[in-house]
């Protein structure tokens, strides 16, 4: 899972940075720094997060098909981008 995952489904399970870090053991200046790239994601808090989150890995496999498709630019299929 990479920051950006995290910080979406935090948000939409409705848990500030600071909740969330309560759960896992951490800061909430370390959720931040993770969810904006600047720490990465070890395995172990990965896994922490995900429990805390209640994903599963199929949850975190869809997400991570969206956010490819996000990056790609073709989350809406053939539609052309507006230019």
């Amino acid at each position: 899972m990479n920051g950006n995952m995290i910080r979406i489904v935090r948000i939409l399970r409705g848990f500030s940075q600071r909740e969330l870090g309560d759960r896992v053991g951490c800061s909430d200046v370390l959720i931040a720094y993770m969810e904006n790239g600047k720490r990465s994601v070890t395995p172990s808090m990965n896994a922490r997060i995900r429990s805390e989150l209640g994903l599963t890995d199929d949850d975190v496999r869809e997400l991570d098909e969206l956010s490819q498709s996000l990056n790609r630019g073709n989350i809406l299929g053939n539609i052309p981008r507006y230019e």
